[in-house]
């Protein structure tokens, strides 16, 4: 795998580095890239400079690291959940340059966040979820259940309790109120606040058909109901401004939450939403497109060829070619040579 930096204002694409293990997760703290392989690719984290040096920071495995200032959190990984393909294994901290490792919190599963002073985590022998200080100390069980973090703020929790029928749930700090908000679906946090978009809950058992959009009140500890959608399976995919964004089955549609009748209305957004734009990659036979439909990249066999080996080609960019060897290349043009 390669790492690119794309210009986003004359889309100038820049390959930066080759990766042999290829790159599962990144992280940007705006000095430096940092690179999680595949579990069963490689192990590993790896920091990139903007000019395109490696540097692996930790030899270790790990499938999530959160960036601070100075440090780095993350999970030093054992062994590997195939199915939830989640962390699992010991918090610790390291410095940006991969020295003064420390173990903080051992046993921890799923993702954890980190809010403020303190860090929140699922503990994976018990799977309830807790709350320690960034050093470690003073661990505290938040809830019980067998659960997965899903946001955190400075007022409240959500999470999903797959013990209790894959619940979205919601735990106010300040009363200690913890809130049964619907099953399935998903959670978005933003600026804009938090939404739950799930089935909502109509007795212990059941559950209603359409999927309804919530915001969360924290003058009130409730969750408000904005919008319902009757269509199956869809996902919540951004809040911006006025209008909540969808992933359906027929393509991608925003809502205006402040209009008077939320009609959809049909957008061709991409996966990835940053300060209120969505940005994607087109691909068409591996050639790469920018949100306008033009090429800003081909990638070729030579480019390929050059990832697997360290054989230099006969020719490059400033070559003097004869008729004839252009000649005998067009007949023979996966030559390994050229």
């Amino acid at each position: 795998s390669s790492i690119y930096a794309l210009d986003i204002q004359n889309k100038n694409l820049k390959k930066l580095c080759n990766l042999e293990h290829g790159a599962n997760k990144l992280y940007f703290d705006g000095e430096n890239i940092y690179v999680l392989p595949y579990y069963y690719r490689g192990k590993g984290i790896y920091k990139i400079d903007l000019l395109g040096n490696i540097n692996e920071i930790y030899s270790g495995a790990s499938i999530q690291i959160w960036l601070t200032d100075d440090e780095i959190y993350f999970i030093d990984q054992i062994g590997f959940d195939d199915m939830n393909q989640t962390p699992q294994g010991n918090l610790c901290i390291i410095d940006k340059d991969g020295q003064n490792k420390q173990t903080l919190i051992e046993n921890v599963k799923n993702y954890f966040k980190i809010q403020g002073d303190y860090i929140y985590y699922t503990d994976k022998d018990s799977r309830s979820i807790y709350k320690a200080k960034t050093d470690g100390s003073e661990k505290q069980e938040l809830a019980k259940g067998r659960t997965y973090i899903t946001s955190v703020t400075d007022k409240y929790l959500t999470y999903i309790d797959y013990e209790d029928g894959e619940k979205h749930r919601i735990l106010y700090f300040d009363k200690n109120q913890n809130n049964a908000v619907g099953r399935f679906g998903n959670v978005n946090t933003s600026e804009n606040g938090t939404y739950f978009f799930t089935r909502k809950i109509t007795n212990k058992n059941n559950i209603e058909d359409d999927y309804t959009l919530y915001k969360v009140d924290t003058n009130q500890n409730t969750e408000n109901e904005i919008w319902k959608s009757k269509e199956p399976l869809e996902y919540l995919s951004y809040i911006y401004k006025d209008y909540a964004y969808f992933r359906g089955n027929n393509g991608n549609y925003r809502v205006n939450l402040n209009s008077e009748n939320k009609e959809k209305e049909s957008v061709n957004t991409n996966q990835y939403f940053v300060n209120g734009k969505s940005y994607g990659v087109k691909t068409e036979e591996g050639n790469i497109k920018d949100e306008n439909g033009n090429y800003i990249r081909l990638r070729t066999d030579r480019e390929r060829w050059e990832e697997k080996h360290s054989i230099k080609p006969r020719w490059n960019a400033e070559s003097t070619v004869t008729l004839e060897e252009m000649y005998n290349h067009i007949k023979m043009h996966y030559s390994l040579e050229t």
